[in-house]
């Protein structure tokens, strides 16, 4: 990871070196220059102290003086080391001037000589000779400080260049990444952003979120003070307590049913309020800086409105027949009989009521009689599952137990079950009377419940043609950005309907997969060209059955194919293998790192699919939804992405 983090700054690290270096070289030249000058002063002051010595015309005690003088010039021929009179050291070598050095062999050769004049006059050549040198030494001296200011100077400018070059390179990048973000959270039709562990909600959402709940900027604050007024007082602490447990250790906190079907108000025009059905899902975001929840939210008022439409259908006999009858597990005949052995029971116990006995025995004998003929009626109609029969019999039943603990049974007491009676037979006829009408409403009633599920289906399907025709439109307006020729073709949707939240989950998986084929997989029509492929490149989606159990979508593009090499690349950029495994990888696993959360195989310089924001997200979709996901590709010809779902996401299981 560090070698990869300096390879970034390559240029400028060599920039740098390169400047240092000669800076250095610069420096220690002036040094040199420098130690050069030093010791031509050293020698100035020599001469001049010889020369005096020689106008003065002193004696031995000058003596060490013009030893030392004669020495340096000596040294200054033929090089060496000179120890000056106050003790320096200082290190010669020979003059590198020509007429420098001949200047010297004559001072010299007149020193020695020790003739006054002819060594004034030496040493007034010698000393011409010494000032010219030491002026060209001057001269390098200051020729190298100035190109030691020019060349720091212009490393300097290089380094700015640099580093403004870069640093305006990653504000593009980071802009048309941003844009990118953006224009993925817009096409979503789900609401999403991010809580941290404050809970409190991101700053990056997805346009749909203002919208559902019907807010003009985009949501701010704290999540659970956002959701207070849509929550019921006892609703509060659960959702709470979940929300919380998402950034804590805590399991077994079941999600509120709350975040399940949140019904929101949204005031019209008009002056109506429209009841909004909301679906919250809770993902931890992997990769992230800091611990954060990935919040999506899935407007589910179609769905809840067809189940609710449905229910009413459906119940609107079911109720009426089940209040008069309970549920009958019978046919028509069966109840039938049913009624006529009731009918019959009903008159013998009233002609036994109405009977003159009047001996207590034979009112208790007529007593047991009667309610052995009521226990009979009551648990037929409990078999039978006629309920109004069974609850009037077992009143009855009551009645009668009453009538046995009695001390003294009369007549007038077993004339009052005749009221009882009288309802029961009331009740016979009205149900025969209704079973017949059902019997003869049967086909009418089976015809009208046809019709309504035939609606229901295709309400359905025209939701689901809208949202195709949106997902060719956006096809269409990412290829002319791209300047591509794509067609996209859809098979399956309009026999396959889907429920209105899965639909749009699905929806937004195949926006991203046709994002990803336009951008990345069909080539421009150049390329397409020269390779001997159509202009115009396919797009084909399909929704079909798998099994008994599964579904499978498919998103096939006649593109380029994945670039295994591509990939693997980048996998060992960013780090998440080394160069010693990715030796023995196979085409499977370099595959699955197109899943990795902000992974891309190419630059961001090329915008529309590569923040690495797409792939991720429709692997943990597909998996949210129960499915799996699988990748085929071969080079040059094709790449096609299968997703299996359960059935359970079409509407057709509802109805």
């Amino acid at each position: 990871m560090l070698f990869e983090r300096l390879r970034r700054y390559s240029g400028l690290i060599v920039v740098i070196a390169a400047i240092v270096i000669i800076v250095m070289s610069i420096l220690l030249g002036s040094i040199y220059l420098n130690s050069t000058l030093g010791r031509a002063d050293v020698a100035a002051v020599a001469r001049s102290a010889i020369l005096q010595s020689m106008l003065d015309n002193r004696g031995s005690s000058e003596q060490a003086l013009f030893e030392q003088t004669a020495a340096h010039v000596r040294l200054t021929i033929e090089g060496g080391e000179y120890r000056s009179v106050h003790g320096a050291i200082h290190n010669f070598r020979p003059a590198d001037d020509a007429q420098l050095k001949a200047a010297a062999l004559e001072f010299q050769n007149q020193l020695e000589r020790g003739n006054p004049a002819s060594t004034i006059k030496a040493y007034a050549e010698f000393t011409a000779a010494h000032r010219n040198y030491v002026m060209q030494r001057v001269g390098q001296f200051r020729l190298f400080q100035y190109s030691a200011l020019v060349i720091a100077l212009l490393g300097f400018l290089a380094i700015l260049y640099i580093f403004f070059t870069r640093l305006n390179r990653i504000d593009v990048r980071l802009e048309e990444q941003l844009a990118n973000k953006r224009a993925i959270l817009d096409t979503i039709g789900s609401g999403l952003f991010m809580l941290d562990t404050n809970l409190v909600i991101g700053s990056v959402q997805s346009k749909a979120t203002m919208g559902l709940f019907g807010q003009p900027q985009p949501i701010r604050g704290n999540f659970l003070d956002f959701l207070r007024p849509y929550l019921k007082t006892e609703e509060r602490k659960p959702v709470e307590n979940y929300l919380r447990s998402l950034f804590s250790d805590a399991k077994g906190v079941d999600k509120p049913e709350a975040l399940n079907n949140l019904v929101v108000a949204m005031p019209e025009a008009d002056g109506e309020t429209v009841h909004r059905f909301l679906r919250f899902e809770f993902k931890p975001a992997e990769g992230a800086a800091r611990p954060s929840v990935l919040v999506s939210i899935e407007d589910i008022s179609t769905e809840k409105n067809l189940e609710q439409e449905l229910m009413a259908v459906s119940e609107s006999s079911h109720e009426r027949f089940q209040v008069l009858m309970g549920n009958i597990a019978a046919d028509s005949e069966d109840l039938n009989d049913f009624y006529q052995r009731a009918f019959n029971q009903v008159h013998q116990i009233n002609d036994l009521v109405r009977e003159e006995l009047g001996d207590r025995i034979g009112n208790e004998k007529k007593l047991v009689w009667i309610e052995q003929k009521v226990i009979k009626m009551r648990d037929e109609a409990a078999a039978i599952g006629v309920g109004l029969i069974e609850a009037s019999a077992d009143q009855l039943f009551d009645k009668i137990a009453r009538l046995k603990q009695r001390p003294k049974l009369a007549s007038d007491d077993l004339f009052g079950l005749t009221v009882d009676l009288a309802q029961i037979s009331k009740e016979l006829s009205f149900l025969e009377e209704l079973t017949t009408s059902f019997d003869s409403n049967d086909e009418i009633q089976q015809q009208e419940l046809d019709e309504q599920s035939a609606k229901l289906t295709e309400t359905l399907q025209r939701h689901n043609n809208e949202e195709i025709n949106k997902l060719k439109t956006f096809a269409a307006k990412l290829a002319e950005r791209k300047a591509k020729n794509v067609n996209v073709e859809v098979y399956g949707f309009a026999e396959l309907p889907m429920r209105a939240a899965e639909s749009k989950e699905v929806q937004a998986i195949c926006s991203q997969l046709i994002r990803n084929a336009v951008v990345h997989g069909i080539e421009d029509p150049e390329t397409r060209a020269r390779l001997h492929k159509p202009s115009i490149g396919q797009v084909i989606l399909a929704l079909r059955d798998h099994d008994e159990n599964s579904l499978q979508l498919t998103v096939r593009d006649d593109g380029a194919g994945l670039d295994l090499k591509e990939i693997l690349t980048r996998a060992i950029e960013k780090g998440l293998i080394d160069e010693a495994d990715a030796a023995d990888m196979d085409a499977t696993r370099i595959v699955r790192f197109i899943f990795k959360p902000g992974f891309s195989s190419r630059d961001a310089e090329q915008g529309d699919a590569n923040s690495g924001y797409g792939l991720d997200i429709v692997k943990s979709s597909v998996g949210g939804m129960g499915g799996s996901i699988g990748v085929k590709s071969r080079r040059g010809l094709f790449t096609q992405v299968s997703i299996t779902l359960p059935k359970t996401i079409l509407a057709r299981q509802v109805v």
